[in-house]
């Protein structure tokens, strides 16, 4: 009889270390996923936070790149509004241009050439070129 219960006391005794052995294994299984759970969100936080990033860069880039846009256009229109003041002033100074300016209205004139447009826009620059 001592025998059987000795035996019982093994089998139970191997029964609660199993139980506490699978609980471990739960546990330990639990805590894996969500320590994978807690590191999945972390790495869409910082995705999230890298693409807010991203697009704030990019807005400034295109602001940037606007007002450049601007500056370009506005230094092209004074460029061109120099260059025309400082030829237009060069050719109206010029003595001998302007003795030849009323020959040369009357040759380019539209009415030698058939209404022709360059005729027309060379014949009106000339008339705005005289004093």
């Amino acid at each position: 009889m001592i025998f059987v219960n000795i035996n019982n006391t093994f089998a139970d005794l191997f029964f609660i270390i199993g139980i506490l052995g699978i609980c471990v294994i739960w546990v330990t299984i639990s805590m894996y996923k969500e320590a994978t759970e807690k590191q999945k969100t972390q790495v869409k936080s910082d995705q999230n936070a890298d693409i807010g990033m991203l697009q704030e860069k990019y807005q400034e880039l295109m602001d940037r790149n606007i007002k450049l846009a601007e500056e370009i256009s506005r230094l092209r229109f004074e460029n061109s509004y120099l260059s025309n003041q400082t030829y237009s002033s060069d050719l109206k100074s010029d003595s001998e241009f302007q003795k030849n300016l009323k020959d040369l209205i009357i040759l380019s004139h539209p009415d030698k050439h058939g209404g022709h447009d360059r005729a027309m826009r060379i014949t009106q620059w000339l008339l705005q070129l005289r004093k």
